[in-house]
Order: structure tokens, then C-alpha cells, then sequence
């Protein structure tokens, strides 16, 4: 095993030494979650394409998912996984700004037109989980804002 590289001045301890292994599990636990996350679209997009009930729902008795949350959770696999790879980190970018705005545009449409009660009969995203959608998107961001310090 190579020798962590350390910054001058930095404190050396225990936990500094397993800091290298503790960011290869976590880039790990990134891809497969990116990947899981995009195949659960992709199979519910299938279902719409193939017009298969089973494959519309994540789980059976469960409301058929909306293809736009579907394609969602696409993007939002996808720029999870490409951020874990540390490769094409615009693309990964562009995805979770395309999930923000879609998060928004579905919240702020299924305020209007979808009522209370969720996505209405326009068949949008629910309110809630474009929200949700709009603030994970935001969270697949964070990692690139920079804050300097004034």
C-alpha cells in the first residue's frame, strides 16, 4: 500500500491513515448507488415503452411511477455515478441541474394545476416528489460550490 500523502502542517493519526480507504468504499457505495437509482428508471421507462404493468411500478401493488419521475430518477443515477467517478464532472452537473429544474417546474405546475391531492389529472409529478426531486438535485450540486472565505 502507498504511503497517504500528507499536507504539511496536517495532524497524522490513526484516522488519517485509513482516510484513503474510507473515500475508495465511499466512491464504491456512489457508483452502485448511481447505477441502481438509473436502472430503476430505465426499467420503469421500459414498462411505459413496452406498455408492461409490472415494470411501470417499483414494487407490486404500488401506483404506477410517472414517466417523468422515472427519467428523474435517471438523471439523478447518472450524475451520481459520473460524480463517483470523478470523470466528466459537466455532464454529472448538467444532470442535477436538469433534475432541479424539472423538480421545480413539477412542483410549481402540480401547485397549479394538480391540486392538493398530488399530481392531478394531467398526470404530472406530485408536488412532493418534485420537491423532493428539486432538493436532491440541489444536494447532487453541492459538492462542486466553492466558498471562499471573505
Amino acid at each position: 500500500m502507498a504511503e497517504p500523502v500528507v499536507r504539511e502542517g496536517a495532524k497524522v493519526g490513526p484516522r488519517s491513515a485509513a482516510l484513503p480507504e474510507i473515500v475508495a468504499v465511499s466512491k464504491n457505495v456512489s457508483r452502485w448507488a448511481g447505477v441502481l437509482v438509473a436502472a430503476i428508471g430505465v426499467f420503469v421507462l421500459a414498462g411505459w415503452i413496452l406498455d408492461v404493468e409490472a415494470l411501470k411500478r417499483v414494487f407490486s401493488g404500488l401506483v404506477a411511477m410517472n414517466p417523468a419521475t422515472a427519467f428523474a430518477f435517471v438523471l439523478c443515477g447518472a450524475s451520481l455515478f459520473l460524480m463517483a467517478e470523478g470523470r466528466v464532472r459537466a455532464l454529472s452537473r448538467g444532470f442535477a441541474l436538469i433534475v432541479v429544474l424539472l423538480g421545480l417546474l413539477g412542483f410549481v405546475s402540480g401547485l397549479l394545476f394538480g391540486g392538493e391531492s398530488g399530481a392531478g389529472e394531467s398526470g404530472g409529478i406530485s408536488p412532493t416528489t418534485a420537491l423532493c426531486f428539486a432538493l436532491v438535485g440541489a444536494a447532487l450540486l453541492l459538492p462542486d460550490l466553492r466558498i471562499s472565505r471573505v
